[in-house]
């Protein structure tokens, strides 16, 4: 996939109140079906305990249970979380790191970004800012590496956004007209 760089660089946090939306969704969903606690339980194959603990709010919701919430609540997950695509099916490229770790950096006067591949942040791609909070997770979780704890934030910044190969061609090419004029600068 070829990527242009975002300019206006966004950026989005995530945190509890991010789970908090899911909590309601997963709730709002599982009346809609018309289920109990333990009936989700069941059909998604996590302890009746654990479903209690989201849908308080009292503990994060990882990727891989989600998706077995959405399976059992005949949705996907995209739904549940509210990732609206930024371009459509196309990936963008996101930058994910947590808050802590910025701050730390911070507090050394080093740069997120510029911490020698000693950082906890990846490069992502995802369709949406919410899917890559959830793509960072999976890779951590791949590797059972800490990466934030349980009131930290998650930063998300758009930093790559889908081009096609003509684009990116007419992207390249020199502007004459431009280039005269830099030309006729640089003489005088």
């Amino acid at each position: 996939m070829n990527f242009t760089k975002v300019v206006d660089l966004r950026v989005q946090k995530f945190g509890f109140d991010f789970y908090c939306d899911i909590a309601k969704r997963i709730v709002k969903e599982r009346k809609n079906n018309e289920m109990s606690q333990r009936q989700l339980a069941d059909a998604s194959n996590i302890k009746l305990s654990v479903i209690e603990r989201m849908e308080n709010v009292q503990r994060r919701i990882g990727y891989y249970e989600l998706a077995s919430l959405a399976k059992a609540l005949h949705c996907s997950v995209e739904h549940l979380v509210e990732a609206e695509p930024l371009y459509g099916d196309k990936d963008c490229l996101f930058i994910v790191y947590s808050e802590a770790y910025s701050e730390a950096c911070k507090k050394r006067n080093r740069d997120v970004l510029n911490e020698f591949g000693r950082g906890l942040y990846l490069y992502i791609e995802a369709k949406s800012f919410k899917q890559a909070v959830f793509e960072w997770e999976k890779k951590f979780k791949m590797d059972r590496t800490p990466y934030w704890s349980a009131r930290d934030r998650a930063i998300v910044e758009l930093v790559g956004i889908p081009v096609s190969e003509s684009q990116l061609i007419e992207a390249s090419r020199p502007n004459i007209e431009s280039n005269r004029e830099l030309i006729k600068e640089e003489k005088t």
